[in-house]
Formats: C-alpha cells, sequence, structure tokens
C-alpha cells in the first residue's frame, strides 16, 4: 500500500553490529553506473551499447553516542545491519564496512555519524542490502 506512512518513531529495529542505536537519521544511497559505447552516425547517433558497472550501496547513520554505538564501530569486520518499523519499512544489509566515524555535539547532546558501505560474499545469492515497504 503506498499510503501507508511512518518516521523515525515508528523504527523498533535500530541495529549495527548487534547492538541497539538511538537513530536521529539514516542516509541510503544506491549507485550504479551506465557508460554509452560507441555510436552509429547513421542513425542519429544512437549508441551501440552500454556497460553496466557494479552498485555501490553506500550510507550513514546518525545516532546517539554511548556505549552501543561505540562498540557498534569497534570491528574491521562486515557487521549486519538491521533498521525496522514492523511490516512497513525494512532495510537489512548482512554486511556492512563501517568507515571512519566522525563525533558531534548540539542541543542534543552528543552524536555519532557512522558511514557504512554495503558488501556482499560474491556467491550469486548473496544480498548486498534488502528493503521492504508496505
Amino acid at each position: 500500500d503506498q499510503t501507508t506512512m511512518f518516521n523515525m518513531h515508528d523504527l523498533t529495529v535500530e541495529t549495527l553490529n548487534e547492538q541497539d542505536l538511538l537513530l536521529y537519521g539514516f542516509e541510503l544511497a544506491i549507485a550504479r553506473p551506465v557508460n554509452r559505447i560507441g555510436f552509429d552516425n547513421g542513425s542519429n547517433f544512437k549508441p551501440q551499447g552500454y556497460a553496466l558497472g557494479g552498485y555501490e550501496v553506500t550510507g550513514s547513520l546518525t545516532c546517539k553516542r554511548d556505549a552501543e554505538s561505540t562498540d557498534a564501530i569497534d570491528t574491521s569486520t562486515p557487521v549486519a545491519l538491521a533498521l525496522s518499523a514492523g511490516d512497513v519499512f525494512q532495510i537489512d544489509a548482512p554486511k556492512v564496512m563501517v568507515d571512519g566515524s566522525g563525533i558531534s555535539y548540539d542541543d542534543d547532546g552528543w552524536k555519532q555519524t557512522i558511514p557504512f558501505r554495503c558488501t556482499y560474499s560474491g556467491a550469486t545469492t548473496s544480498t548486498i542490502v534488502e528493503i521492504k515497504t508496505a
């Protein structure tokens, strides 16, 4: 149903590396380069083909800086990311690499910004990210 609405307060699962986070916000970007190959000058310069690059899935989490958030990023191995609002909205990324994180302070207190890259195992059935909506 495309009219189902939710907001950040509806999230019931907010975990990274099995650590519960208090999220202020998140971003998720999916990119895949497409390049034009050659052209046919006899037919309005239409391309002879296209080259598709690999998917790149990146994002960031902004959360309260506490023991849970520091434990979540204290790793150099892939970890699982799970965000869920029941059956309405769900993001699962089974293998996330945490990039260098940042710390900030504002009216809400200490915050941790955690940039990440979603990866996969290389198997034909490996999932990079799974997004479900109602």
